[in-house]
Parts: C-alpha cells; structure tokens; sequence
C-alpha cells in the first residue's frame, strides 16, 4: 500500500467510498503481508513451463491460501479477486505434458 496516497489503508479507502472492491493480482511480491513465502508454496518455472514465479500457490495449498485471503480482505471491501495469467499457466502444463 502506498501511505503517502492511501494514509487509511484499504479499511479507510472502502470507509469512504462504500463501494466493493474486485483485487487483481499478476504476481505476488517476495516480502508482501498475505502471500508469504516461508508460510505459502508458489510453483516454480519448472513446474509450469514459463517464467510463472510468485503468481501460483501450489494446487494442495490453493484452498486454504484463497480462504485465508477472502478472510483477511472481505472486511476492507474485497468481494472478488482475479488472479491473472490462469489461461497461460493450463495452456502451457497441457502443452508441455502433451495433452
């Protein structure tokens, strides 16, 4: 979050506007808050084929990831979250084990 344009964070911003928010995601940071490695798997280039670092949780951890998300962002107006490149990810693991 950026302080100096948001100084209430999400909570203040939803406060404010009263709107719901849809949260778009293309890639995880390294040292974020939510997605963090040392408590979440990401896949690896090489499980997928194409530079995919840090936009997948691995599929045994997807569940309770996205829960714990929903949880944690719904109270500061999150009602959707897209994570992106899903397309490019199954186009490439179908490619690659030739289905």
């Amino acid at each position: 979050m950026l302080p100096e344009f948001f100084p209430s964070g999400l909570s203040g911003l939803y406060d404010k506007l009263k709107v719901p928010f849809l949260y778009y995601m293309p890639y995880w940071c390294m040292d974020n808050n939510t997605a963090r490695t040392d408590q979440w798997q990401f896949i690896t280039p090489q499980d997928c084929g194409w530079e995919c670092q840090f936009t997948f949780v691995r599929g045994n951890q997807s569940e309770a990831f996205h829960t714990e998300l929903f949880t944690k962002y719904k109270p500061l107006g999150m009602s959707n979250y897209e994570q992106d490149f899903m397309v490019t990810n199954f186009v490439r693991r179908t490619i690659i084990a030739g289905i």
